[in-house]
């Protein structure tokens, strides 16, 4: 997966995600010239889901392109593909109204939110990026960002338990 994730130059088409459980997935989402790629855009979908209820939703194009524009920067700084490792994407809202301090109208239940880790950097360093490449929220917690495509906002946030 690094090494196709490395051969990539320019605009990104394809991200790489890991899961807490070790569940990996790379997925090509974009043609070079633009065209979504519904297939890689399901795969995706399914990589984010809900892994309490294995419930997944259509997450939004514009969040699968953010993410993987912040792994683009990220992994030129660390010098190599680093993937995104994600703590919570969709979330049903059953397992919305059980993750501490989530908020009722979270961004997670519209499949337009996403928790991270990339190894190698502070959340502080990962809010850094997600602002350079137009996140709209970013909210930085002791072990993870936060990045959604909804309004531009920050915010800092506690340790919770369940996100």
């Amino acid at each position: 997966m690094r090494r196709a994730l490395e051969a990539r130059r320019g605009w990104p088409t394809a991200l790489w995600l890991r899961r807490l459980s070790g569940e990996e997935v790379f997925a090509d989402f974009r043609l070079p010239g633009g065209a979504w790629l519904p297939a890689g855009l399901v795969t995706l979908s399914w990589a984010m889901r809900d892994y309490r209820s294995d419930t997944a939703v259509e997450i939004r194009p514009e969040l699968i392109e953010l993410l993987s524009r912040l792994q683009a920067g990220l992994s030129e700084i660390h010098g190599s593909a680093v993937p995104l490792v994600l703590q919570s994407g969709y979330r049903t809202l059953e397992s919305n109204a059980n993750t501490e301090g989530a908020a009722r109208n979270s961004m997670h239940l519209m499949g337009q939110a996403a928790d991270i880790k990339v190894p190698g950097f502070a959340p502080n360093a990962v809010a850094a990026a997600a602002a350079v490449v137009a996140a709209g929220g970013i909210g930085i917690y002791p072990t993870f960002t936060h990045v959604d495509v909804a309004r531009p906002r920050f915010w800092r946030g506690e340790a919770r338990k369940g996100a």
